[in-house]
């Protein structure tokens, strides 16, 4: 079963974390509180989704939503809403049209996210982070709080790309396109 490795490794983090914070921040976090949540919670997945389970892990990748898995929306079609729990994607915003305003939201717990957008386009980015990383494309990045970023295009009462991203416990990275 598959489970336990990514519930020891989460533990660990955890852990550590909580060392990190008693000795610098002289902040006490809940360590066991939290792994025994996030045990109950696996449970809960795999008593949901029993028939989904593939080598103990329920894997998901249906466009919106990454779960123990890997994903590349992208294209005219993307989600406007997407979430990657304990997996990876690569989320593809530079064909997005914006006729009007567009907001795209991007959640990511225990996994990675890699966002490519036009910076042609007007697009104003919003991201929150919890014991996570975002990097905006300007090289800023936050591990903990709020983040802003806005393109060299975007005008204020214009049509544009709103991208919230919310990560939580893992890392979301917002790069330019590619030079071709």
């Amino acid at each position: 079963m598959h489970v336990w490795p990514i519930f020891f490794g989460v533990f660990f983090i955890l852990l550590g974390l909580n060392m990190i914070l008693r000795s610098f921040f002289h902040f006490d976090f809940p360590v066991f509180k939290v792994a025994v949540g996030l045990l109950i919670i696996f449970i809960g997945i795999k008593v949901m989704f029993p028939e989904k389970y593939h080598n103990g892990l329920n894997a998901k990748s249906d466009g919106r939503t990454t779960m123990f898995a890997q994903q590349e929306p992208g294209g005219n079609s993307v989600p406007l809403e997407h979430s990657v729990v304990f997996g990876s994607a690569k989320i593809d915003l530079t064909k997005l049209d914006i006729k009007e305003n567009v907001a795209v939201k991007v959640d990511t717990v225990f996994g990675s996210t890699a966002i490519t957008i036009d910076p042609s386009k007007p697009l104003k980015i919003s991201g929150s982070a919890v014991f996570g990383g975002i990097q905006t494309p300007d090289g800023n990045s936050t591990a903990f709080g709020n983040i802003e970023y806005q393109t060299d295009s975007f005008r204020e009462g214009e049509p544009y790309i709103l991208l919230r991203v919310n990560t939580v416990f893992g890392g979301t990275e917002i790069n330019k396109e590619p030079l071709k």
